[in-house]
């Protein structure tokens, strides 16, 4: 919001007409002092016209901060810029039940409503050419790789006068890399004395990164991911390139459960630390 510069005299003309009226009693003893005599006569139609002129004259020095201001600005080498059209979002719709899209030409004229004041509508021209199609957005996501970060913006593919902004380029939930180990009868002994995992990796993390191993675990009170802890690990958190062996010992029994579509026997490596760019 702009911020208007103080005014240095805020008296109007009825203000300045009031105060002649005063100075003329004060100073002139055959100045009429009645109200009604007073408002009348050559007398009052020249302090109205000295009002008026004041006004003129005040309003005009209210202007002087603003072009202070932008003599200011001219020292800065700095400029107002030029003229510009208005510009609006327009939003187009297909009829209801068109089955084809449409095309609205570069150039086609909308009105707006008459502006306070106006009597005639605001026509408004599209500056390219638009393809009206009848597909729908149904999901909007962004990924955000700097910070290893997703939103889901979903909500705004629903069109409503009221819809917040958002900052779309933005994620606000860390993305999870998490990849899967499973088998139906290894994993499906009632305790598993010893797992041994073999991992060859050809790429690796400069820095040793938090992994986080789980197993799917039911009980009567609960149906969750339970971390475990191997016993040894020779990648150091697949910071090692090469073959390494990674050892668990004393598992429980892993039931059955569903990824993504699939049901086994699941064991799975979380990323913790985010992979940042």
């Amino acid at each position: 919001m702009t911020r208007k510069a103080p005014q240095i005299d805020s008296r109007t003309a009825e203000t300045i007409a009031e105060d002649v009226q005063t100075l003329l009693a004060e100073y002139l003893t055959e100045y009429p002092t009645s109200e009604k005599l007073k408002n009348k006569g050559v007398a009052q139609a020249l302090v109205q016209i000295f009002a008026r002129f004041g006004e003129i004259i005040i309003s005009r020095l209210n202007q002087v901060p603003d072009k202070n201001f932008l003599a200011f600005l001219d020292l800065l080498g700095a400029s107002r810029l030029a003229p510009q059209p208005a510009r609006a979002p327009l939003t187009f719709f297909l009829a209801t039940g068109t089955t084809v899209d449409a095309i609205a030409p570069a150039g086609t004229q909308v009105a707006a409503p008459p502006t306070e004041g106006e009597t005639e509508s605001v026509i408004f021209e599209t500056e390219q050419e638009l393809v009206v199609t009848g597909a729908q957005l149904d999901s909007l996501f962004v990924r955000n790789p700097s910070q290893d970060q997703y939103a889901d913006y979903s909500s705004l593919t629903e069109i409503s006068p009221a819809t917040t902004y958002l900052p779309i380029f933005r994620g606000n939930q860390q993305i999870e890399h998490v990849f899967y180990v499973g088998h139906r009868q290894l994993l499906s002994f009632p305790t598993i004395n010893n797992l041994k995992l073999i991992i060859e990796l050809d790429q690796v993390f400069s820095d040793p990164a938090e992994l986080e191993w789980q197993v799917w675990q039911e009980t009567e009170d609960l149906q969750a991911w339970q971390t475990i802890t191997p016993n040894s690990d020779i990648t150091n958190n697949f910071s090692q390139s090469g073959e390494g062996e990674i050892n668990f010992e004393e598992i429980n029994a892993i039931p059955l459960t569903q990824v993504d579509g699939v049901t086994n026997r699941w064991l799975r490596c979380r990323l913790v630390t985010p992979i940042s760019s």
